[in-house]
């Protein structure tokens, strides 16, 4: 079942598990809320068998919307081939660190940072890394999918940034294999990011890795995010078949 609320000019969705104890798995959500859901619910359908025989733990899933994914998710200002990136992430997450402190969360959830997760796509997946940098952000683990590495200035802050991350954090980084084949300068090169990316936190002794999946940037959306959330919660020991 899921529940529904508003924060500021946000959309807060929980599919609780039914036990408070279970991990929580935050879905960086998008502009529309039913969207959102849906995609939530495909993620847990696909999981469901893996957790029915016990290979994964169940989890709670919530999202929290983006009105601006434009703003929300870049880390700072830029312009990249006409595009305008408002540099609002640390707002978004100051938003995500109230609303984990409010009654209808503390209601069906036992909060815990270290037992918590972010998942996001795209810019979304970008800014999962990024906020795992900073010192006071309210999850231990994240997943970077499909993840915009190729934002500028990005290589330099992760080279700078990456002993910030917690030696306990498990990070998941993936991407498509056609998304890198492309004539947009910056994208063409993402796959290189994703790997210097991983290499860092590696070095470092965070337990990251990196994966391709096949297809574009939009191929089999619901299914990658359901993979990495796989590999978050079982340590990056294991993978689906799916």
């Amino acid at each position: 079942m899921v529940t529904t609320f508003e924060y500021k000019n946000r959309t807060v969705s929980l599919i609780p598990s039914g036990n408070p104890e279970d991990r929580l798995v935050i879905f960086a959500g998008g502009s529309d809320p039913k969207e959102d859901v849906s995609s939530m619910e495909e993620i847990k359908k696909l999981l469901k068998p893996y957790i029915k025989k016990g290979i994964i733990e169940d989890f709670n899933l919530l999202s929290v919307s983006s009105p601006d994914w434009d703003l929300d998710y870049s880390p700072w200002e830029a312009e990249v081939s006409g595009t305008a990136f408002g540099g609002g992430a640390d707002q978004y997450f100051c938003d995500l660190k109230a609303i984990l402190q409010m009654d209808q969360i503390n209601e069906s959830i036992k909060y815990e940072k270290e037992r918590t997760y972010f998942t996001g796509y795209s810019l979304a997946g970008l800014a999962s890394i990024y906020g795992i940098t900073l010192p006071d952000i309210p999850y231990a683990h994240c997943a970077c999918v499909s993840g915009s590495l190729w934002f500028p200035g990005w290589t330099e802050y992760i080279s700078e940034h990456v002993n910030d991350i917690c030696k306990d954090s498990v990070i998941y980084i993936s991407l498509g294999s056609k998304e890198i084949k492309t004539r947009n300068p910056y994208m063409k090169e993402n796959g290189t990011f994703c790997q210097q990316t991983d290499d860092l936190l590696k070095d470092t002794g965070v337990n990251s890795v990196f994966k391709w999946n096949n297809g574009n940037h939009f191929y089999e959306v619901d299914r990658r995010m359901a993979r990495s959330i796989y590999s978050l919660l079982s340590s990056n020991k294991l993978e689906p078949e799916f």
